[in-house]
């Protein structure tokens, strides 16, 4: 995962493009250019966040299958709080 300290520089030098804009030191050209390609990094990074989740959620819900290699049936979908409950 990145790192929060990197994301936080990221957006500081947004910051900084859009105030170069501003004041007439950067072409707005490039700035539209670069605005657009942290578009793309920022979708690439939530598309692989998410990438990660699913992969943890696929790991958690795998069943331990016997020696068989059937799965054992006593194994359930009941979430722990609700098996506390019973």
């Amino acid at each position: 995962m990145v790192a929060v300290c990197a994301v936080i520089q990221e957006v500081a030098s947004a910051g900084c493009t859009i105030n170069q804009v501003r004041l007439g030191e950067l072409d707005p050209k490039l700035a539209n250019c670069v605005g657009y390609l942290s578009g793309v990094l920022l979708r690439a990074l939530e598309a692989n966040q998410l990438e990660e989740r699913i992969s943890d959620l696929e790991i958690a819900i795998q069943k331990p299958a016997d020696a068989t290699g059937r799965f054992d049936a006593s194994w359930s979908f009941v979430p722990e709080s609700e098996e506390i409950a019973q």
